[in-house]
């Protein structure tokens, strides 16, 4: 196994790098042997969160299973599309859910029914712009 270490020597100086050894402890005892004091030390390889291989800490993707990774993290007012065929991550794209004209003519006919349509078709609904799945609406 890999690791990665920061030490420092006698004087201060402070130094890092990689090392090989069977587990975390004899990478300690090896970098103590040479006069160093170790600060920090990790393993270069972690465990696959899907098939348990030992893969790169820096990988996005298991090489062995392609399981990702790293968790997605959205910035806020960006998605990720929850649809598995799209992946898209940005902005939704956000469309009325009425029609204006179509309520204006209800109201210049029919008040009560132009009232109503109003109510219940104000607000917007967010969408994909990739694949079009909507993801929430306001009211």
């Amino acid at each position: 196994m890999f690791f990665n270490y920061r030490a420092r020597d006698e004087k201060g100086v402070c130094s890092s790098g990689e090392i090989e050894a069977a587990d975390e402890d004899s990478a300690i005892k090896q970098l103590q042997s040479t006069g160093l004091v170790v600060i920090f030390i990790e393993n270069t390889l972690v465990a696959c969160r899907a098939c348990g291989k030992d893969i790169s800490r820096e990988a996005v993707a298991c090489p062995n299973c392609g399981c990702p990774q790293k968790e997605e993290v959205a910035v806020p007012g960006e998605i990720i599309c929850p649809n598995s065929n799209c992946g898209y991550r940005g902005e939704p794209k956000k469309e009325p859910r009425g029609s204006t004209l179509v309520g204006c003519f209800l109201c210049l006919f029919f008040l009560l029914p132009g009232i109503i349509y109003f109510l219940f078709k104000s607000g917007y609904r967010y969408v994909c712009p990739k694949c079009g799945l909507q993801l929430k609406s306001d009211n």
